[in-house]
């Protein structure tokens, strides 16, 4: 997949997927100079990246809203 496919896939802006490659936080590789995608690994990522915010009892997710102590 390309950069642009997977910013529309993940419906978000390409600056955005550019970060997230510099930061190492999604899978691709580079083939010349254009960044490429594999949709098993973007999928996979998804399903891990959905399952970690939606853990139950409220594990994978830090409140911002109190402070370290919780509720």
């Amino acid at each position: 997949m390309s950069l642009r496919e997977v910013a529309e896939l993940l419906r978000c802006n390409r600056s955005t997927i550019y970060r997230m490659l510099k930061r190492q936080e999604i899978p691709g590789f580079k083939v010349g100079g254009d960044w490429r995608f594999a949709r098993s690994e973007i999928d996979a990522w998804i399903t891990r990246r959905t399952s970690e915010s939606v853990a139950p009892s409220g594990r994978g997710r830090k409140s911002t809203e109190h402070g370290s102590d919780g509720p």
